[in-house]
């Protein structure tokens, strides 16, 4: 169930199984008593990602002292016919961060939850993380007092969207499983493009039509603070996603810089850290202090040990 992956001095990194097929990876760090719990980043990986590339993000939230917990849901769980799987994961994921002894003491003392997903990989997961948490009979199955924490803003001090939300346009679909490649091989297109609309055929047969465009069940997401990152040279993404971005500033903000945005030009998908690392870095840092450091202030929740 926990194997040990690797150690450094005075942190405990290990491997969790939440969910079969799923890769869950924890980087925890013991931090002393006196100098308070360390908040706690928790990022999901992109379609295709592996553990490699989503570390070198956790490593920003290491840096400034964070725990981190890197969650990689399966392709099999991103396209499967029904939701049930990206439920039980978000199910798992809330269940880790509220409950697991190594990783729940942020979550009970207040210190600070940021969410980082990265592509609709990552943001579907979030999506159902807090579906559920406003659901009534999720809530009467569960532990209500973590679940209202959720729900009222009291857990969760900030979320990085990266490269996410992507509209749901069955183009921009097969271009993200063919690795962003605008103009890939015709042959391969041609498979992606069958195999994926006999897909959509399959879940509209079952589940039928979604009632709710997936843009406008994100713009009801309210976990807290928001930031947007994305480029206008992502070629998984269209112009939806900038206009769903000004539109949910223009709903939330009133003047208090509640959504922000990172809006680059040259950056491809998933790509912004790799572009424009210094940049990438800052806001990450600004993120932590515009956002993490009050909300622990709020709760009353001590200082932790930085790097």
């Amino acid at each position: 169930m926990v194997g040990v992956v690797e150690t450094q001095t005075d942190w405990d990194r290990f491997e969790v199984d939440i969910q079969p097929k799923l890769g869950v990876f924890c980087s925890i760090r013991n931090v002393p008593g006196e100098t308070g719990v360390a908040p706690l980043a928790v990022l999901f990986g992109w379609l295709g990602s592996k553990r490699e590339h989503v570390r070198k993000y956790a490593l920003l939230y290491e840096r400034m002292g964070y725990s981190t917990v890197v969650v990689i849901a399966p392709l099999t769980a991103i396209f499967a016919v029904g939701y049930q799987p990206q439920r039980e994961i978000a199910e798992a994921v809330l269940r880790l961060i509220a409950e697991h002894p190594k990783v729940s003491q942020a979550f009970k003392n207040n210190a600070g939850i940021v969410l980082h997903p990265f592509s609709n990989g990552g943001a579907f997961i979030v999506r159902w993380m807090y579906n559920l948490v406003v659901d009534s009979n999720f809530v009467a199955r569960t532990d209500s007092s973590w679940t209202e924490k959720f729900r009222n803003g009291d857990a969760v001090a900030g979320v990085v969207y990266d490269s996410c939300p992507v509209a749901l346009e069955p183009y921009l679909a097969i271009r993200a499983i063919l690795g962003g490649k605008k103009n890939p091989n015709p042959l391969s297109h041609l498979l992606v493009a069958l195999v994926f609309y006999v897909y959509m055929a399959v879940f509209w047969i079952f589940h039928g039509v979604p009632a709710e465009p997936y843009l406008r069940d994100m713009e009801a997401l309210d976990f807290g603070p928001e930031l947007y990152i994305y480029s206008d040279a992502d070629d998984v993404m269209d112009e939806q996603t900038e206009k769903f971005v000004q539109r949910k500033m223009s709903l939330r903000n009133n003047g208090a810089q509640l959504i922000r945005e990172l809006h680059f030009k040259d950056s491809a998908h998933v790509a912004h850290l790799r572009k424009h690392p210094e940049k990438y870095k800052d806001a990450i840092v600004s993120v932590n202090n515009s956002w993490v450091v009050p909300f622990r202030e709020r709760s009353k929740s001590s200082t932790w040990a930085k790097y």
